[in-house]
Parts: C-alpha cells; structure tokens; sequence
C-alpha cells in the first residue's frame, strides 16, 4: 500500500510540473504572438499613411520577373530603406492624394 501511494504521489508531482511548464510555455507564446501582431499592425498598409511596398516571394524568379536584389542581400537596413522608398514612389503613382495632406 505504501508503494501505490508513494508512486500516485510521484506522478502526481509530475503531472503538476508539466502543467506548470506548459502553462510558461503558454505564456511565452502569448508574449511572442503579441509582439508578431504588433509588429505586422506597424507595416500594415495605410499605417503610416502610404501604400504597402511591392511584396514578392519564391522563386526569386518567375515569368522574367526577379526579386530586386537587395531584398535577398540580408541587409536588414537596406531592405527597409527599399520598403520605404517603394512605399513613397507606390503611393505618388496610385494615391497622391494621399501625400497632400
């Protein structure tokens, strides 16, 4: 009897630590979602009140068409300037109203 209770308390103990760290677990993905979702409202289009810059994805190239260079360069710095840029020329061509005020 006093082996079944002593194994029902260790798993016990086990069960309450891997709750326990499921629920940090939990927490830290919480806290990584947050910070996502806050980062992506930043670049959403019209939060700054420009136009999004072109978006592309894989293959680098496809139908003649390439991604420009400096967003495969890993020049994190470069790369927003890009998306800047991009933004202000996208929005002066479609939407100059937009700037006007």
């Amino acid at each position: 009897r006093q082996q079944a209770a002593l194994e029902e308390a260790e798993n016990l103990a086990v069960e309450s630590s891997q709750e326990t760290s499921s629920v940090e677990e939990n927490s830290e993905n919480e806290q990584e979602n947050d910070v996502t979702l806050k980062e992506s409202l930043e670049n959403e289009s019209f939060s700054n009140g420009l136009l999004e810059y072109p978006q592309y994805t894989r293959p680098q190239e496809f139908k003649g068409l390439c991604v420009p260079e400096v967003l495969v360069s890993g020049n994190h710095q470069e790369v927003e300037k890009w998306r800047k840029e991009q933004s202000l020329k996208r929005t002066k061509e479609i939407r100059s109203d937009l700037l006007d005020s």
